[in-house]
């Protein structure tokens, strides 16, 4: 493992690697959603639409999270997954997101706000940006110390933004 300016740490081989040859297996720390709808459960993308009778935004079919009522897949158990925990949920629960979020997304803004002038899906695609932030808390707290002092080696580019 070496540093290059502007790229932070690397992987350098230190031997010829033949083609197709599997060079590093690593597990996944934490999953996170992109900037768009998925599924908390799998990560798959939803399609989600704004135009029903009750101002509500669903995911296909209509599947949603019993608890925190976030869009789901359908797939079932997507909502009992570890990357969809059941911390997470709670989190999202209690500040009632979904609500906030979806119902609210397509309400007009007040023209104060430092959101104003996004549309409605800019906003909820902004959104899932908290969810991924949420689950690294998440991972640094309920990780054991060697997990906690991995997520601290990530690097964050900050110089570089």
């Amino acid at each position: 493992m070496s540093r290059r300016p502007l790229k932070g740490r690397v992987l350098e081989a230190s031997r010829n690697i033949k083609e197709g040859e599997l060079v590093i297996f690593d597990k996944a720390l934490v999953i996170v959603p992109n900037a768009e709808p998925v599924c908390l459960g799998c990560l798959r993308i939803i399609s989600t639409s704004t135009n029903n009778v009750n101002n509500e935004r669903y995911s296909e079919g209509n599947f949603v999270c019993e608890e925190c009522k976030f869009p789901l897949c359908g797939k079932k158990d997507c909502d009992q997954t570890k990357w969809h925990s059941k911390y997470e949920c709670f989190a999202l629960k209690k500040a009632d997101a979904a609500n906030n979020l979806f119902k609210n997304a397509s309400k007009n803004i007040d023209c104060d706000s430092e959101e104003s002038g996004l549309s409605p899906a800019v906003r909820i695609n902004q959104f899932y940006h908290v969810i991924a932030i949420l689950r690294f808390i998440m991972a640094q707290q309920n990780s054991s110390s060697e997990i906690k002092e991995q997520l601290q080696m990530l690097t964050d580019h900050n110089e570089s933004r």
